[in-house]
């Protein structure tokens, strides 16, 4: 950085992150994932992507805002996000992440991991804003089905 102080890692130039599912879960390989972010003064230093708190991604840009990510499936993950300067890329540092709320868009979609031990007619139901609840069946009519929870017959 031209003799100048190092950058602390950091989650403050970032104003929103959006992680999203694009591709249905695979067993073998995991689900894929796009991650999103817009910063508020990233300057010269790079970003790191944490999924549970391990180094899965850095940028190769101080102007990359997107990363592709496949993570394990079926589970829940929390990505985060770090600013850091670009000799500390590829250094994991998951102890700057402790005690710092992840910051994510309120226009983030919610999702849904179906668990396939969970019955054929299960539904979920959603409240938005105080509203009256919607509910929706978690698996679609003829959605090809095994295992314990399956109806009988339909599995």
């Amino acid at each position: 950085m031209n003799g100048a102080e190092s950058l602390s890692p950091t989650q403050d130039v970032f104003k929103h992150v959006i992680a999203r599912r694009v591709a249905e879960p695979d067993v073998q390989h995991g689900r894929l994932v796009y991650v999103w972010w817009s910063a508020l003064d990233q300057g010269d230093r790079l970003v790191q992507v944490y999924a549970n708190g391990e180094l899965t991604h850095v940028s190769t840009s101080t102007g990359d805002r997107e990363a592709w990510l496949v993570l394990e499936a079926p589970q829940h993950h929390q990505v985060e996000l770090l600013a850091v300067d670009p000799s500390d890329a590829y250094t994991p540092m998951p102890d700057a992440l402790v005690g710092v709320d992840p910051k994510t868009s309120p226009f983030a979609a919610a999702h849904l991991l179906r668990d396939l031990s969970l019955p054929i007619d299960a539904r979920v139901e959603a409240k938005i804003d105080g509203g009256a609840p919607v509910s929706t069946p978690l698996f679609a009519c003829g959605t090809p089905r095994g295992g314990f929870g399956a109806v009988f017959g339909e599995g």
